[in-house]
C-alpha cells in the first residue's frame, strides 16, 4: 500500500508537469509500469509592464503581460484607463518581437469605453532601461492603430513616445 501511494504521488506530480503547471513544456514517457516526465528547456521571450504616463494632460494607467509560447504562438493581455474622464480599454496581445531591451507588441482591443475601438488591431513599442535608481526611465509608445503588425517593428511618432512612471521588464 505504501508503494502504491508513492506511485500515485509521483504520477500526480508528473501529470501536473505534463500539463504545463510549472510554466514549461514537458514530454511524457510512459512504460508498462513507469511514467516519467522530462522538462524540455524552452526559454521564450516575455514582457511585462505596468505604470502611468501623461498624454494630452491626462494621467493614463496601463498594465500588460505577453509571452511567446514554446510553439511560437504569442499570448497576452493588456488593459488601460484614463481617470478624468474615466475611459478604459482592454484586450488580447498576440504579437511580440524582442530585440535587446526593446519590444514591439501587438494585439486587438476586445473591450473599450469607445465601442469603435473593439476589434481594432494595434501595436506599440516598449523600452526596458534596467532597474534601480541609476537606471534611465522605461519608455512606451502610444498604440499605433489600424492593423499595425508588430513583426514589422514599426517606429512610433516621437511625439507619442512617453517616459513611464512604473516598470517594463523584458525577459529573453
Amino acid at each position: 500500500m505504501r508503494n502504491s501511494n508513492a506511485v500515485l504521488a509521483v504520477a500526480a506530480i508528473i501529470t501536473g508537469l505534463s500539463s504545463g503547471a510549472c510554466g514549461t513544456e514537458t514530454e511524457r514517457i510512459a512504460g508498462p509500469d513507469v511514467m516519467m516526465a522530462r522538462v524540455l528547456s524552452a526559454v521564450t521571450p516575455s514582457v511585462t509592464g505596468s505604470g502611468q504616463y501623461v498624454l494630452d494632460g491626462m494621467l493614463r494607467t496601463f498594465a500588460f503581460t505577453v509571452r511567446t509560447m514554446p510553439d511560437g504562438s504569442v499570448r497576452g493581455r493588456f488593459s488601460g484607463a484614463t481617470h478624468q474622464p474615466l475611459i478604459s480599454w482592454s484586450g488580447r496581445l498576440d504579437c511580440l518581437v524582442v530585440d535587446g531591451n526593446t519590444a514591439w507588441i501587438g494585439g486587438v482591443y476586445e473591450h473599450a469605453t469607445n465601442p469603435s475601438l473593439v476589434g481594432v488591431g494595434f501595436a506599440f513599442k516598449a523600452v526596458d532601461n534596467g532597474e534601480g535608481a541609476s537606471a534611465d526611465p522605461d519608455y512606451m509608445s502610444r498604440a499605433m492603430r489600424g492593423g499595425t503588425d508588430c513583426n514589422t517593428r514599426p517606429e512610433p511618432n516621437p511625439l507619442y513616445f512617453y517616459e513611464i512612471f512604473g516598470n517594463i521588464q523584458i525577459h529573453q
